[in-house]
């Protein structure tokens, strides 16, 4: 993935915990501080298998969301 992998914090912070646990976010963000560095899934890439890890995800995630944030995108 080449968003949040250049190893520089988002421009805006994300607070994941202020996300009700009754949400998709919200379950995602629990299963992801449930699992951690376990696997969540393997994708090709060239000729080799990569594994992404649940704590991988949300940092994949929280670097879109920020992104979004940063360009603009309002809630509602």
């Amino acid at each position: 993935m080449s968003i949040g992998t250049s190893g520089s914090p988002p421009a805006t912070e994300l607070n994941p915990e202020g996300i009700a646990d009754r949400t998709t976010v919200g379950v995602f963000f629990g299963q992801a501080a449930r699992y951690g560095e376990r696997p969540l899934v393997h994708h090709l890439v060239g000729e080799q298998w990569k594994t992404e890890t649940w704590a991988d995800m949300k940092r994949y995630v929280l670097a879109v969301a920020s992104a979004l944030v940063d360009a603009g995108l309002k809630q509602g």
